[in-house]
């Protein structure tokens, strides 16, 4: 308004809707009761990627949308958990990921800054199962280590393990050291701002 010399009051603010901006319904029931209507894909469904920074906020700010999480649930529609997704969810101490995700639909950053999360489980519901659990650590097809959850401190590389991606351990700053069996890895060991290690 400065810049085209209008007076202030010119602005009418209003209260903000329910259900606007910060809050989204997607649940059905009450239109499905009264109306009979169901929506063709279900919202969980429907989710095929978890963008990148996708609950942390702005990347340049430091608002964090997740700080209250304490677990997640990702669906089995979901192929693809990007970059930083839940990145600084500092309250997460819980994730479930479903078996079957495409190749390398989950990056090792995805979790980065989750200071306590502990506790990575896989779905072993489908046929095609390509994600598993050994020692708290994910694997990839039992032999590539593609996670070892920021909160778990002093993690032991199973003997299955020939491959690690490369930011497994990203910031993990709980662990205090590492124990890697001798000389089997096909990808250089990348440890990036983590704790201290030896």
């Amino acid at each position: 308004l400065k810049e085209l010399r209008k007076p202030e009051s010119l602005i009418t603010y209003v209260t903000d809707r329910k259900g606007h901006d910060m809050r989204y319904a997607i649940d059905p029931a009450k239109i499905h009761a009264e109306l009979g209507w169901l929506p063709e894909t279900m919202f969980a469904d429907g989710i095929k990627k978890i963008p990148d920074n996708a609950l942390y906020g702005n990347y340049y700010t430091s608002s964090k949308k997740c700080a209250s999480v304490e677990e997640v649930v990702i669906p089995d529609s979901v192929t693809e958990i990007g970059s930083n997704a839940f990145l600084d969810c500092t309250g997460l101490t819980s994730v479930v990921l479903p078996a079957c995700f495409v190749g390398d639909g989950l990056t090792a950053r995805a979790f980065a800054g989750c200071d306590d999360l502990t506790s990575v489980s896989v779905d072993q519901g489908g046929s095609d199962e390509l994600y598993n659990v050994k020692d708290g650590l994910l694997l990839y097809r039992d032999d590539w280590l593609v996670l070892c959850p920021p909160g778990l401190a002093d993690p032991v590389i199973p003997e299955t393990v020939r491959t690690l991606e490369w930011a497994a351990f990203y910031e993990n700053r709980k662990m205090t050291r590492i124990v890697i069996p001798d000389g089997r890895f096909q990808k250089s060991l990348c440890i990036v701002r983590c704790g201290r290690h030896d």
